[in-house]
């Protein structure tokens, strides 16, 4: 999942992008039956892995004290130069 909103909206910094790919995520889950309890691996690629720091209070909120396998990835780029953040989640049901 990507930080774009219904309306294709993407916000210009790495925190609501991360917010609103996890909104994003909770639509799929919740399509499939599921919900955070059942994800069981979270791979975070981000363009600057010093936003790091600006995702994890985001991150602990989304999860509590659920803890998945995690996973975070340096790239020098996303699908669409706006994007900052990209989250694959891996649930099971």
């Amino acid at each position: 999942m990507v930080g774009v909103d219904e309306n294709g909206f993407i916000p210009a910094d790495t925190a609501p992008q991360f917010d609103i790919a996890f909104t994003n995520v909770d639509a799929a889950l919740l399509a499939a039956g599921a919900d955070v309890q059942n994800v069981v691996k979270v791979t975070v690629f981000l363009t600057d892995v010093n936003d790091r720091g600006v995702i994890n209070p985001a991150r602990q909120r989304y999860f509590g004290e659920h803890r998945p396998a995690s996973t975070l990835i340096g790239v020098s780029a996303l699908a669409m130069p706006e994007l900052k953040v990209e989250i694959e989640i891996e649930a099971v049901i």
